[in-house]
């Protein structure tokens, strides 16, 4: 790698990226070699932007100078003053993007690619090509790139060296705004199709057949790359891959298993460049994975080990770079995933607290970069978690503001890509809090409108990606919330339709092997809703089948996590209920062991003490 971080360096130093060889003659090489070195700024630019590895100053120094460069370039054919003042520009921009490449080797890899790509067009015996790269510098991206795949589709054998090289140019296009996640994918498609073994290539079409939720397409280039990846870099971004692609289909062991691996690499990549912060960074940010899979997996207490654990180190390195916008999205990452896990063990106030200070260091990132996807994105689901919170706590007034602000972020960001998936799930998620907010402030009617358009995203997204766990345990979320709403509004017939509709979206994730911890306590809930339903309808045989089964979940749930008052609760609550029934088999000393199992891991709440004071007076009855 060190001979890469010197060769980027003299490349800027020498004021042009690697010479075009093959041009027609030296003035046309001299003028393509001054393309390929713009392009590479251009680029390093953006990736400095929109991968954050530039700090603030640098950011405004480096927007400035690409202004800069803009306006005196549109005027050195009218004078020379405007010619040595877009070289001393120049030598300005290469100077500060060398000094980001000498700290970040990732950074200076990627740009060393993108050199390596642009200069092989440059390079390249067919006028066409040259033109057409010269088309793409001056600003008419979308023209030159069309040209450059016209040209290669039109060769009579297909090369992958050419459509590696358009690639490059698509990354930029994308990374600029000017081309959506289905077309960079189309491009990237044609390079790995004639050689899989490119592991620059499979990497980026990973990431975006992940965007665009194909998990089948983004597990398969995974493990293509995994085969063919070299570099201990390469091999961690390819087990993350995979290890994302698994948590999201549910198999959990076997994406806890690449995420543990990915840790492992990512400890020895660290030990290799104890100087590195992005090193440091991206063993937090597998931290930060682990913490969300142990939440899928039931596990809160260990979840909250691993963020924060991950949170530690983002302070770090946020402290260490307070200018840093990665060191600032990372810590606010981290306090999220902090709030995750207490909110799912039930604390609501520790989850409020990192939550409110996850929306605070997002907020200045959004205000400071409006046009990035990424921090409106972690905006809103910073937002929506604080929202959460309010909620539990009681505070319905309060929760409202938050909702409507990330579902209006969301909107936003569907309407700009609509091929992008956690953008709309985003949206379907909170158009559901706002529903849900609308029916506990006693609105049914916009509660019902709400929650039947977030039942509809839903659909949409699960019908699109039958093999993605998460999409199809959403969809059975959304049936039983608007269940709930209908049952809310007196619509039995309605109500119960939708109970059962989601209970079969998750008996099929339960049948199909890949139904998580929090996926079977939503079918718990639905059981236990239909069951409810069946008994207020007076039909308390059907209701003690229900019941029965959620019974089933509960136990196995409290069984694989016995020390979760969670799951201790729930038992509870299905045993109360099934001891009420006519000729139950549930006896009431069953209620009062499951709520004196469940005192063992908290104090009882009001309600949970009255029922044991209930519970142990039916004992008492029974026995006299």
């Amino acid at each position: 790698m060190r001979a890469v971080l010197i060769a980027f360096a003299l490349a800027f130093a020498c004021g042009g990226g690697a010479r075009a060889q093959g041009a027609a003659a030296d003035g046309d090489d001299g003028r393509m070699q001054a393309v390929v070195e713009r392009l590479v700024l251009d680029r390093a630019a953006t990736i400095a932007a929109l991968q954050r590895r530039a700090d603030a100053r640098e950011e405004l120094l480096l927007a400035e100078l690409a202004a800069k460069d803009r306006r005196l370039r549109a005027q050195t054919t009218e004078r020379e003053a405007a010619r040595a003042e877009l070289e001393r520009v120049t030598a300005e921009r290469r100077e500060l993007l060398a000094g980001i490449a000498a700290r970040d080797r990732q950074f200076a890899a990627d740009i060393e690619e993108y050199r390596r790509q642009v200069a092989s067009i440059a390079g390249s015996p067919d006028p066409r090509k040259r033109a057409a790269l010269q088309r793409y510098a001056e600003g008419d991206r979308a023209g030159g790139l069309a040209a450059l795949v016209d040209i290669q589709r039109a060769e009579t054998r297909a090369v992958a060296a050419g459509w590696r090289e358009i690639a490059a140019l698509a990354r930029d296009r994308r990374d600029r705004g000017e081309m959506n996640t289905a077309e960079a994918i189309a491009i990237h498609e044609e390079a790995q199709k004639l050689d899989a073994t490119d592991i620059r290539v499979s990497i980026e079409l990973l990431s975006l057949y992940l965007e665009a939720g194909r998990l089948a397409d983004a597990g398969r280039t995974a493990r293509e790359a995994l085969a063919h990846a070299q570099r201990d870099a390469d091999r961690a971004l390819a087990l993350e891959g995979e290890g994302y692609v698994l948590a999201r289909t549910g198999d959990l062991a076997g994406a806890r298993a690449r995420y543990e691996e990915t840790l492992a690499l990512r400890q020895r990549i660290a030990q290799n460049e104890p100087a590195s912060l992005t090193a440091r960074q991206r063993i937090a940010a597998v931290q930060l994975r682990l913490a969300d899979l142990l939440i899928a997996s039931g596990d809160p207490h260990a979840a909250r080990l691993r963020a924060a654990a991950g949170l530690e180190i983002t302070r770090q390195l946020a402290v260490l770079r307070p200018d840093s916008r990665t060191a600032q999205a990372d810590l606010g990452t981290a306090w999220t995933k902090l709030g995750d896990a207490d909110a799912a063990a039930f604390d609501f106030r520790a989850a409020g607290q990192s939550y409110a200070e996850s929306v605070a260091v997002r907020q200045r990132l959004a205000d400071a970069n409006p046009g990035s996807v990424a921090a409106q994105r972690s905006l809103a689901t910073a937002l929506m978690r604080l929202g959460d919170t309010q909620v539990a706590a009681g505070d319905l007034a309060d929760a409202r503001a938050p909702f409507e602000r990330a579902q209006a972020i969301s909107q936003r960001m569907v309407d700009s890509d609509s091929g992008n998936v956690e953008a709309r799930r985003n949206l379907g998620l909170s158009v559901e809090k706002l529903g849900e907010l609308s029916m506990w402030q006693g609105d049914m009617p916009a509660a019902r409108r709400l929650l039947e358009q977030s039942l509809g995203i839903s659909q949409m997204l699960a019908d699109a990606a039958p093999d993605n766990a998460n999409a199809q345990s959403d969809l059975g979320q959304s049936f039983r919330r608007l269940g709930v709403a209908l049952e809310n509004a007196h619509d039995t017939a309605g109500a119960r339709r939708r109970f059962e509709q989601g209970i079969e979206v998750f008996e099929r994730l339960a049948q199909s092997g890949r139904s998580s911890a929090a996926a079977q306590r939503e079918w718990f809930m639905s059981l236990q809703g239909l069951g409810d339903l069946l008994v207020a309808g007076g039909d308390a045989d059907a209701a003690r089948l229900r019941f029965e089964a959620a019974l089933a979940i509960a136990e196995r749930l409290a069984a694989a996590r016995p020390d979760s008052g969670i799951a201790q609760r729930d038992r509870f609550a299905t045993l109360w209920r099934l001891a009420k029934l006519p000729d139950g088999a549930v006896r009431w000393v069953q209620v009062v062991q499951a709520l004196e199992a469940l005192a063992v891991h908290r104090p009882l709440d009001e309600d949970e003490r009255a029922g044991l004071d209930e519970a142990r007076r039916r004992v008492a009855e029974a026995g006299r």
